[in-house]
């Protein structure tokens, strides 16, 4: 079975990125029933892995284990993370995608924007290439990097971003006041 490069396999691929490499498994710990759909959705529609094959452990009160096994699969998505910064060097669907696993799997929604948890220098380096900037996981841009991953990341489908109000220049508070 040949892995063709596609905007899904992207996506898994950025769910990998900051997973535990555990004997050629391949999954996510979520909370998140979307995330959680859309991982299964793609792992049995793409990669044709039989549904039977998906083990499903609950770690908690609504935190769950995802995965499979299945050798070829990780080393491709291996591949993919290893060479991202050359794959992944445009805006496009197949970066979004990718950028939007990586959102999805360690991503993070405060009153003060948006987080990328564990976020590695490599993928730092990667969303800066992306002219989205980051300083210590929290991502200085939001508005640009939602219009990135819009349609492709389910996480970032729930953030609003609330563009504070422009301040007027003294120059024009002098002309109202007079």
């Amino acid at each position: 079975m040949k892995i063709k490069l596609t905007p899904s396999i992207c996506y898994m691929a950025g769910l990998q990125c900051n997973a535990n490499e555990e004997n050629n498994a391949v999954g996510i710990h979520t909370n998140n029933d979307e995330i959680e759909q859309k991982f299964i959705e793609i792992t049995v529609n793409e990669l044709q892995i039989p549904p039977n094959r998906i083990i499903i452990r609950n770690l908690g009160e609504s935190m769950r284990h995802v995965y499979f096994y299945h050798s070829r699969v990780f080393k491709r998505l291996k591949e993919v993370i290893n060479s991202s910064e050359k794959i992944f060097k445009r805006k496009n669907l197949f970066a979004a995608s990718y950028i939007a696993g990586i959102f999805d799997a360690s991503g993070h929604i405060d009153n003060k924007g948006l987080y990328i948890r564990r976020i590695s220098p490599r993928e730092a380096i990667l969303l800066q290439n992306l002219d989205i900037y980051t300083i210590g996981g929290r991502i200085k841009n939001p508005s640009a990097f939602l219009m990135l991953v819009r349609g492709s990341s389910i996480l970032a489908g729930q953030a609003t971003i609330t563009t504070p109000e422009k301040p007027t220049s003294r120059y024009k508070k002098r002309i109202i006041e007079e």
